[in-house]
């Protein structure tokens, strides 16, 4: 039972390790939104002037060249832990901005790949 426990303690630990990871760079707690890129061809049913309306919009956005668009976050205050009962509501970014099309100019230099992989282990 021991042995189980530090286990535990020891998964929660490497958990910890990697939210940092995700955040250490942050002034403030930040929950991004991504939108995963599923492809460019849809079903049957979609034509080919729509696979090419995808395929140029997925052109001038992150979609296509990193399989990542960010679509919106929240922004919550730095507090003490002890404060979190009495915690802010998040500062929330305009509806719009999830129609916004960022360029991958405009965006912060992701690995993509490691994102990925790091969201896919605290999911786990």
């Amino acid at each position: 039972m021991q042995h189980e426990l530090f286990a535990h303690e020891e998964t929660m630990a490497a958990q910890e390790l990697e939210k940092m990871k995700l955040t250490v760079k942050l002034e403030e707690l930040c929950v991004q939104n991504l939108t995963l890129q599923k492809g460019i061809a849809g079903g049957e049913d979609q034509g080919p002037s729509s696979a090419a309306l995808m395929i140029r919009t997925s052109a001038n956005t992150t979609s296509l060249s990193t399989a990542i668009r960010p679509t919106g976050f929240q922004v919550y205050p730095l507090v003490d832990v002890q404060e979190l009962s009495v915690h802010s509501n998040p500062v929330l970014t305009p509806k719009k901005y999830a129609y916004t099309r960022l360029t991958p100019g405009q965006g912060p230099d992701l690995d993509v790949p490691l994102v990925i992989e790091t969201l896919i282990r605290l999911i786990r």
